[in-house]
């Protein structure tokens, strides 16, 4: 009974927002589906924050990377997340400890990474040290850290240009990009309006799924 009241909780925080995501894909990097061992889907997510903030990782970083256990996950996220600031040039003195490319002059080559990019690796960088720190510690993911990790794996390193966050209560949030909120990019405005329509149709089954769930269980 107390794994199911767990359970239940876990489900009842999933259903008090949604989140629709407009996404600008620049590499469509994240276009396959997740794979289904977390510890491979870290890894490939760590590479792909590499390769946005340094550069692509040479054959020797890249087979580090591709070796990562959980517990060396949970610390590379982590001194990550703690090296990430505004100024995403910072970024080169972590990545736990892996060789950075060199430029001409000898100094790191960072690619140019928007600051609003840079806060939410950071951030995704914590939850994901804790999920590994959790998988390494033997402990079965929970569904939200299990919706954590899909999330990172969608979106990777693309920049969101448009946000809406529904939440039950009926707070709307929506957030755009000022460089896509012209007239030009009506069509886009237009897609992610769609986009909110069918997350709400479906929000509205799967509360009504848990709801019949509930009841079920209470007679």
């Amino acid at each position: 009974m107390a794994d199911i009241a767990g359970q239940l909780a876990e489900l009842g925080k999933d259903l008090i927002t949604r989140q629709v995501n407009l996404i600008l894909a620049t590499g469509g990097m994240s276009a396959e589906p997740m794979p289904a061992d977390p510890v491979v889907a870290m890894r490939q997510i760590y590479r792909w924050y590499y390769d946005r903030l340094l550069g692509e990782p040479g054959s020797d970083t890249d087979n580090q990377i591709g070796s990562l256990t959980a517990a060396a996950l949970a610390t590379a996220f982590g001194e990550l997340a703690d090296g990430l600031r505004a100024d995403s040039r910072d970024a080169r003195r972590t990545l736990a400890g892996l060789t950075p490319p060199q430029g001409p002059t000898g100094g790191s080559a960072v690619v140019a990474a928007s600051q609003r990019l840079v806060l939410r690796m950071r951030a995704t960088s914590r939850d994901l040290a804790l999920i590994a720190g959790h998988l390494a510690a033997g402990t079965e993911l929970t569904p939200s850290e299990r919706a954590v990790l899909r999330k990172a794996w969608e979106i990777g390193t693309d920049e969101v240009i448009m946000q809406t966050t529904i939440s039950v209560d009926g707070d709307v949030v929506f957030r755009a990009d000022s460089r896509y909120t012209s007239e030009a990019h009506q069509a886009l405005f237009d897609l992610h309006d769609r986009s909110c329509a069918s997350a709400m149709r479906t929000w509205k089954d799967v509360v009504g799924a848990a709801i019949d769930l509930v009841k079920g269980m209470l007679k």
